[in-house]
């Protein structure tokens, strides 16, 4: 009688101890995923301390352009639509005041100009990334409190900014040097047209 009392208390405690090995288990997996998409601590440490080590290699856009490859499209954007024309890289939080937006996809490491011609008054919102970039081309933009994480292998995008264009030829440097600005534009006509913008001339 005595061991069967002492088998069931022992099964209660194993079942007890499977549940909490098992509960925290899963409570870790969600925490890694939220520390994942977020770019919460210690990620962007790990990132810091990888980079010391292994310094970024700036490469030239010429090498990063192979056979069948677009180097610069226009696309309407959505949530996880890739920014770069060459890199599967997308905003993880989704703030919705970038939806209704045309995507300008570039190469990540594309670092000259683009010119644009748009038929409307616009908005251009441009991602910065503010650890390893030099962002003072942007200095007369507004910055805004629109909250975006695109998660690189070297680098984020963590910051947006934002200015005003009424309708004409624009010029549009790339930011950088260790990654490209990813370009959102919205038009912000009363009465919007399908596709108030098109690519007119890249440097190289």
């Amino acid at each position: 009688m005595i061991n069967k009392i002492c088998l069931k208390r022992r099964v209660k405690l194993d079942i007890k101890k499977i549940l909490i090995k098992s509960t925290v288990y899963v409570l870790c997996i969600i925490l890694g995923m939220i520390i994942y998409r977020a770019d919460y601590f210690p990620r962007p440490q790990f990132r810091q301390i990888k980079n010391y080590f292994y310094p970024i290699q700036i490469q030239h856009i010429e090498e990063k352009i192979y056979n069948n490859f677009i180097p610069f499209i226009l696309t309407p954007y959505k949530a996880r639509t890739p920014l770069f024309s060459d890199r599967d890289y997308y905003d993880t939080i989704g703030d919705k005041r970038l939806e209704n937006s045309f995507l300008v996809q570039i190469p990540r490491h594309f670092n000259s100009s683009i010119q644009i011609e748009v038929y409307r008054p616009v908005i251009i919102y441009r991602l910065l990334n503010i650890t390893y970039n030099d962002n003072t081309i942007f200095h007369d933009w507004k910055k805004t409190n629109i909250e975006v994480s695109v998660n690189g292998v070297s680098c984020n995008h963590t910051a947006v900014v934002s200015k005003i264009f009424e309708s004409g030829k624009i010029i549009l440097n790339s930011g950088g040097p260790a990654t490209a600005s990813p370009i959102l534009i919205q038009d912000l006509s009363s009465n919007p047209i399908n596709w108030p913008i098109k690519i007119i001339m890249v440097d190289k």
